[in-house]
């Protein structure tokens, strides 16, 4: 889960059957800190793609995949703790780009 650049990189991967998977890209930076303790916590994040690739114009760059995660677990207290990370990031992210809130 991890790299030498972002020790919190969540990469994402295609599944090519049920043996066989590859790694198609990765989270933002921006919620890979969340991402990463979401999993270490017994959480599993599933992304379904919901447009075409473009440009990134995030701080790492390169190409983003419009997608929508879909973030499970069974353990029930980590939920409101991940809710109340990803709104204030998905806040801070907004005011970096100059999008309102």
């Amino acid at each position: 889960m991890s790299n030498k650049d972002d020790k919190f990189a969540v990469a994402v991967y295609q599944e090519l059957s049920i043996d066989e998977k590859k790694i198609v890209g990765h989270l933002p930076v921006e919620f890979s800190r969340i991402a990463a303790y979401f999993i270490e916590n017994s959480g599993e994040i599933s992304c379904k793609v919901t447009g075409k690739r473009k440009h990134s114009k995030g701080p790492q760059g390169g190409v983003a995949i419009p997608c929508k995660l879909c973030l499970t677990t069974l353990n029930k207290r980590h939920v409101k703790k991940l809710d109340a990370l990803i709104a204030a990031e998905t806040i801070k992210i907004l005011h970096r780009y100059g999008l309102n809130v």
